[in-house]
């Protein structure tokens, strides 16, 4: 799977259905995404549906970038690491300003209103989204050690977790 790279992608706007069956990498701006990659005031309205893991609302893995000011409105259906913004995060993914509502279902582990699993930094951002799967939570599935997430909060439900944050490591992560 290729990845952007060093790309500012900027007002843009998906509706519609995506169908990915037998892929991994899925998102409604952009599938894969690293090194210093920004999405920014982009949209979604859409159904997304894969059969594969890291799959987003906007971004299906976020290694190493930012998703600013960002907005996803449906339903998102993957496997293992699925959120309502971002499936998989890496080291230095961050969101900001972002807010994701609908539903988020995953078959698999690490299925999060706004990510599934790994983003470090969010920041100011909001989940409505109802989440259902194992290892779930209502605003992170996984978080990765050292992470940071303040003036964010989520109004959704979920089955398959109990917390808003499910899998917390206990290596300094703030919330």
């Amino acid at each position: 799977t290729s990845a952007a790279h060093n790309v500012n992608i900027q007002l843009s706007h998906y509706s519609g259905n995506i169908n990915a069956y037998g892929w991994n990498y899925t998102g409604g701006i952009v599938g894969n995404m690293s090194y210093g990659t920004i999405v920014s005031n982009c949209g979604v309205d859409a159904n997304i549906v894969s059969s594969g893991d890291r799959v987003g609302g906007i971004i299906g893995l976020l290694t190493y970038g930012d998703s600013i000011s960002n907005y996803f409105y449906g339903t998102v259906r993957g496997m293992n690491m699925v959120g309502g913004i971002v499936g998989n995060g890496g080291d230095r993914a961050k969101i900001i300003q972002c807010a994701a509502i609908g539903e988020v279902y995953g078959s698999g582990e690490d299925v999060g209103g706004l990510f599934g699993s790994g983003v470090r930094y969010v920041n100011y951002s909001v989940s409505l989204v109802d989440v259902h799967g194992a290892r779930s939570g209502a605003l992170v599935g996984t978080a990765k050690s050292l992470f940071k997430i303040s003036n964010t909060y989520t109004f959704g439900k979920m089955d398959g977790g109990r917390y808003a944050f499910n899998d917390v490591y206990s290596n300094g992560g703030t919330i």
